[in-house]
């Protein structure tokens, strides 16, 4: 059976798609498309350059031609919400190119495939719709308010009438609605998802610790490798892990998270040293078409004396001029991480 997966990017992310697009073609066992959204030209052009395998572009004016209720929804709105705004917009638009497609999977750009996702589509099995929660580990209970049960970067819809009820459901209330605040029980993109468990039949929420994997629950398992070098979430193989709020400064250096909780010294050894190291070649393979390609780089330097940062040992740390602490540890024999001194 042939897989289909969907996400989208602009130029700030392309780094990362790409570090997505290159996990799956590690780690996908069976055939497969994944179909690239890229939201400006130089996306689109880079991408279709680099030419990667089973990766397809899709230009956003492909999307926004001739659909009046998205160019209508798009004023007012903030880039970002506007990408919002397009989630189950692109999901559907994939779906339709492909009709003889069974199954469409939308992943979030600034994600990786650790292993196989087989695992995660024998326990969805027959199912119509797979979402998965947070599951929000203590520190992060407070966000399931405003951020919801559920969590979008990682969901499949069946091609049958159920799982195009509830995309055509979402893209209507996506076009209504879809703003970066808390609103009358809504949020972005995200909220609605709250009760398709009984709005939506046959409908299954994830139960694989292994995918949905975040900075949000990861302290709720135990990360280890087995005999043969895989990551192990609670002895269940990583499959999927969500990079949500990692920062690059440039190439090299990498907060490890924009907001006020922190990444385990344990998760960034098995987790987050390979996606910044495939991050890296990333970032080589894009210069390869554009040879000072550097957007979507930089992060509050504020940030750097209050969060976690890994930095390539190589790197003169003077010449960075970062407000780095005196706290530092050893990641691997290419890579240190500079922790704040309270932790």
């Amino acid at each position: 059976m042939h897989r289909y997966y969907v996400t989208y990017s602009d130029r700030n992310y392309l780094v990362r798609m790409v570090t997505l697009a290159q996990s799956l073609s590690r780690t996908e066992t069976k055939p497969y498309t994944l179909i690239c959204g890229c939201f400006d030209s130089i996306t689109n052009l880079i991408l279709t350059k680099l030419n990667l395998p089973n990766v397809e572009c899709l230009p956003l004016d492909k999307i926004e031609n001739l659909d009046i209720d998205l160019m209508l929804a798009k004023k007012g709105r903030t880039l970002t919400e506007y990408y919002w705004t397009l989630t189950p917009t692109i999901i559907l638009y994939a779906m339709n190119k492909y009709p003889n497609c069974s199954m469409m999977t939308y992943t979030d750009a600034d994600t990786m495939f650790f292993s196989s996702p087989d695992s995660i589509f024998r326990e969805m099995g027959s199912s119509s719709i797979m979402i998965h929660e947070h599951r929000y580990q203590q520190e992060t209970l407070h966000l399931k308010d405003q951020s919801g049960i559920f969590n979008v970067g990682l969901m499949s819809f069946r091609n049958n009438n159920i799982g195009r009820q509830a995309l055509h459901w979402w893209r209507a209330r996506c076009l209504e609605w879809c703003y970066a605040r808390f609103e009358d029980g809504k949020f972005g993109d995200q909220k609605y998802l709250d009760d398709w468990p009984t709005r939506f039949e046959d409908v299954h929420v994830l139960q694989h610790v292994g995918a949905g994997t975040a900075p949000w629950n990861h302290r709720n398992y135990i990360f280890s490798r087995d005999e043969f070098n895989s990551v192990l979430v609670d002895d269940q193989e990583l499959v999927h892990f969500h990079f949500h709020g990692l920062g690059i400064h440039q190439p090299g250096v990498y907060l490890t998270f924009k907001y006020n909780y922190f990444i385990q010294d344990q998760v960034l050894e098995l987790c987050y040293l390979p996606y910044i190291e495939q991050l890296e070649e990333a970032q080589t393979l894009v210069e390869t078409v554009l040879p000072d390609f550097a957007f979507g780089l930089g992060v509050q330097l504020e940030l750097m004396s209050i969060q976690k940062v890994i930095i390539k040992r190589s790197i003169d740390l003077e010449s960075l001029n970062l407000p780095l602490t005196d706290n530092k540890g050893k990641l691997s024999e290419k890579w240190n991480f500079f922790s704040p001194s309270s932790i």
